[in-house]
């Protein structure tokens, strides 16, 4: 809820709190995963409204991660000064691991499914990606994939954002991702 995460909006006069949305696109993103098969559990309780430093955030991860086969998925949604800058982008920690994988093909999904939303990517090591030192991915024990999904400064994502439709079908698109990524091996 800091003035970073909060953008109003014009059109309507509203604000769209990142912390808000996101724990929005957890709910729905969870229903259809597990529908998938998938179990999915929390760093973040979608009902818990308390910020967690990010150190915390990794650590519980660390803990829940029981399975091998485990994927931690953080959502956000972006930010610029500029109310133009829209688009969506992912990131992994440095090198290739299997979070570039899982990346790929989350970002060749939602290419493929919304042509018309910009990706905003880091080609230099051949992949789609971004590759960052945020701590979510740098310090989780497993694949690990931080999802930019839009920007809450701009007019447009923010309507897109806020489409009941628009987060089940990401939701579908990450289950599709996790499931090709899963038959990769």
């Amino acid at each position: 809820m800091t003035p970073g995460k909060a953008s109003r909006h014009e059109v309507d006069g509203s604000f769209y709190f990142e912390g808000v949305g996101n724990r929005v696109f957890a709910k729905v993103w969870k229903d259809i995963l597990c529908t998938y098969g998938y179990e999915v559990e929390f760093t973040v309780s979608p009902d818990d409204w308390e910020d967690m430093p990010l150190h915390e955030r990794t650590a519980r991860a660390n803990k829940l991660a029981r399975r091998k086969d485990a994927v931690l998925i953080s959502i956000h949604s972006n930010a610029a000064r500029s109310s133009r800058a829209r688009g969506h982008e992912a990131f992994t920690y440095f090198g290739f691991t299997q979070s570039d994988v899982i990346t790929e093909k989350w970002l060749t999904n939602f290419n493929k499914k919304f042509p018309d939303i910009p990706l905003r990517s880091d080609r230099t090591d051949g992949d789609l990606d971004k590759e960052a030192n945020f701590a979510v991915v740098r310090e989780t024990n497993f694949p690990a994939v931080l999802i930019e999904l839009l920007f809450h400064t701009n007019d447009d994502d923010v309507r897109m954002l806020r489409d009941c439709q628009f987060q089940k079908e990401t939701g579908v698109l990450l289950a599709e991702s996790l499931y090709q990524y899963t038959c990769h091996f």
